[in-house]
């Protein structure tokens, strides 16, 4: 059972005259929330009066309406704590009095498997009470805005239980000041679980501000709804992620705004993706996330020549970009060279100023520091992704007959498959995977950063069946007989379906009789994890362990 104390002060404001008339509307207030806590359905419409009113959303519902959610509630929830309110602006009519009430109140819901969970729940209303002999009656409540639900269980950072806590006790300030230390996700220490973190992803709300999601990888699964904590205009998701995590995250966006028309006010909804202000890059990395030493420029290392150029292929029909690196002090006469290919090169830096993998400063580091040989890369542009890198015998054709051949000549890479690595990520990792099975020839070494092997047979035409089925890629790795390639295979713990793909094509390679160098890493399917990983790769199919 959730331990969660929730202080609110009370306060009673009125003016001289009403002071003895309402000095027990607060009492009548905590009677009403208590027989429906308990479930006393009937005791709290008796303190209804036979006209009550709620309305809610601009839309009126009457007291048989009333009664009827108050007994559909009772069943499935109840009040986990008293309530608290304050109440202000009273105001005196005759036998009324009119009054803007703000309740909160700790409530428990029963799920459908019988487990309780429990949520905050601020409602914001202005009510008509009318004094009868027999007590106060509850005329009329009309909601003021929209009430605010906070999931109390995922209410775990200590940082968002002291704001709570500073605004119960009036802070004020509390929220702003919040605000200004926040400098992007919250990343709290666990006690007694070195292993893992507390990460609080938070989004400032508006008054227009009606659903927040957080999109991104994470353990089990890429939407998560932001929840508002009461009182504030904090949006808040709490996870619990491994200590080395690294991940990329945005903000899913439903708004409104109220505009003027010719019959009216109308208010517009739209949704929108949009980055964490307070951290730009959208990009979090925890205290022990691996470290991606060779990623950034050096100073005093020599650099290699990245140029781009295009080829005119008959087997596609079409004129194709790609992108070629030398490296430091490139003779094609001191050659053959040691080749790498890459598939989506613009992300592999094949278009430099947009690129999230620099390979040319990865490439450049790892020869300065003696990881690998001087290595030519040649970095194949994308166009139809989901046509060419899922198991196209055309696209392989033009890249080891055509374009490959055309590299060698110019630079003198090798022609030797053992020395000779393809590669991409995600579809570009099964396209490399399918290139060293079907030409080992010219391909002898296969670099897979999160490969697409989840795929069924016929995508994407047909139906995304990723459930008990294996990716066409692994059965025909099943049926086709072993060739002499070998494998650096690589998945990120939070890539969902693609994850146990690559777990299942380790272990059929393995069987198989394959050399599988495998990893896996607490991440997502993005560049940011891959722009590290791939010096593992190359290092495991080029190079040697350090010294």
């Amino acid at each position: 059972m959730l331990r969660y104390t929730l202080v609110l002060a009370a306060a009673l404001v009125a003016a001289a005259p009403l002071r003895a008339q309402t000095a027990s509307l607060d009492s009548a207030y905590a009677e009403l929330y208590a027989r429906w806590g308990r479930g006393d359905v009937a005791g709290a419409m008796r303190m209804l009066a036979p006209e009550y009113a709620w309305v809610r959303g601009g839309r009126q519902l009457g007291r048989a309406e009333q009664e009827e959610r108050f007994r559909a509630d009772s069943t499935v929830r109840r009040l986990a704590a008293a309530p608290r309110f304050e109440i202000a602006d009273v105001r005196g009519e005759g036998d009324r009095v009119h009054a803007t009430a703000r309740v909160v109140a700790l409530t428990a819901y029963r799920e459908d498997n019988g487990e309780e969970s429990a949520m905050v729940v601020e409602e914001n209303h202005r009510d008509t009470w009318r004094r009868t002999a027999a007590g106060w009656l509850l005329e009329r409540r009309e909601e003021v805005r929209p009430r605010l639900v906070g999931d109390v269980a995922v209410v775990q950072s200590p940082r968002l239980r002291a704001l709570l806590q500073r605004v119960a006790a009036g802070g004020a300030a509390a929220v702003d000041s919040f605000w200004s230390d926040a400098g992007g996700p919250l990343v709290e220490e666990i006690p007694g679980d070195a292993a893992h973190r507390l990460v609080t992803f938070l989004w400032r709300g508006r008054p227009g501000t009606r659903t927040v999601a957080l999109l991104g990888s994470f353990p089990d699964r890429a939407f998560r709804t932001l929840l508002p904590l009461p009182g504030t205009d904090v949006w808040y998701n709490t996870q619990r992620l491994p200590a080395d995590s690294r991940l990329n995250y945005e903000f899913d966006l439903w708004d409104s705004e109220r505009f003027a028309a010719e019959e009216g006010e109308r208010e517009v909804w739209y949704v929108r993706a949009e980055p964490d202000p307070r951290n730009p890059p959208s990009v979090l990395a925890l205290p022990h996330a691996p470290p991606q030493p060779y990623v950034a420029a050096r100073p005093g290392v020599p650099r290699g020549t990245l140029a781009r150029d295009s080829l005119a292929s008959a087997v596609l029909g079409q004129t194709r970009a790609y992108a070629v690196y030398t490296p430091p002090g490139h003779d094609p006469a001191k050659g053959p060279y040691p080749l790498l290919v890459l598939f989506d090169g613009q992300m592999y830096g094949g278009s430099p100023a947009s690129a999230p993998i620099p390979t040319a400063t990865i490439l450049d580091n790892l020869v300065a520091e003696g990881r690998i040989p001087p290595v030519v890369a040649v970095l194949v542009h994308a166009r139809d992704r989901a046509g060419e890198l899922n198991g196209s015998e055309a696209f392989t054709r033009f890249v080891a007959d055509e374009l490959l051949p055309a590299v060698r000549r110019r630079t003198g890479a090798t022609a030797d498959p053992a020395r000779t690595v393809i590669g991409g990520a995600s579809l570009g990792g099964l396209a490399a995977a399918f290139a060293g099975l079907t030409r080992p020839e010219v391909f002898g070494n296969v670099l897979s950063q999160s490969g697409a092997f989840w795929i069924p047979p016929g995508w994407p035409a047909g139906p995304r069946r990723i459930v008990d089925e294996t990716g066409w890629f692994i059965t025909r790795v099943m049926e086709a007989p072993r060739v002499p390639v070998r494998f650096s295979l690589e998945a990120g713990w939070f890539e969902a379906y693609l994850l146990p793909a690559n777990r299942h094509l380790r272990d059929v390679l393995r069987l198989k009789g394959y050399e599988v160098d495998y990893r896996e890493f607490h991440g997502g399917h993005h560049a940011q994890n891959w722009r590290g990983t791939l010096a593992d790769g190359l290092i495991a199919l080029l190079g040697r362990p350090a010294p």
